[in-house]
């Protein structure tokens, strides 16, 4: 990827999301130690997403990307959200927060812990013992002991 450094401009005029990767790969390492040059990069990059006019699931799946190779401190991710906010208005197009996206993540969670949960349960209603169940699961016979004892 350092190989495409000075291509910025070129790798963002690039349809294929490759290029706004490398670009904001590249742009995490340059602003490592400038937290305002991190995040006039990071505003940019968010802003040629809505610019090239991609869906808003494209800009999500890239937004995540970016998000997590420019982290920002908090004042300037402050910042940055209501820079985005703005920007979404403009384009009117809902824009994912961290805080959104980190409840998505905890839903889905919470979700597969529930499935898990279930699937303990009905395993051991059918009379399976608790070897079967870690095979067939592949949780831990601690995880199961917990789940059965949180049931019965």
């Amino acid at each position: 990827m350092l190989d495409y450094r000075g291509q910025e401009a070129l790798l963002l005029k690039i349809a294929n999301p490759f290029g706004t990767i490398v670009a904001a790969h590249l742009a995490g390492l340059e602003t490592r130690s400038t937290p305002e040059a991190r995040y006039a990069s990071k505003l940019a990059l968010t802003r040629k997403l809505y610019d090239k006019g991609l869906d808003r699931k494209a800009i999500s799946n890239l937004y995540i990307f970016i998000d997590g190779v420019l982290t920002l401190p908090e004042n300037l991710e402050i910042r940055y959200n209501s820079s985005i906010k703005e920007l979404e208005q403009e384009c009117n197009m809902p824009y994912v927060t961290s805080i959104e996206r980190l409840g998505r993540q905890e839903g889905i969670q919470r979700g597969h812990r529930e499935k898990a949960s279930t699937i303990v349960q009905n395993l051991r209603a059918m009379g399976m013992d608790s070897a079967f169940i870690e095979k067939a699961t592949g949780l831990s016979e601690e995880e199961i002991a917990t789940i059965l004892k949180q049931t019965y």
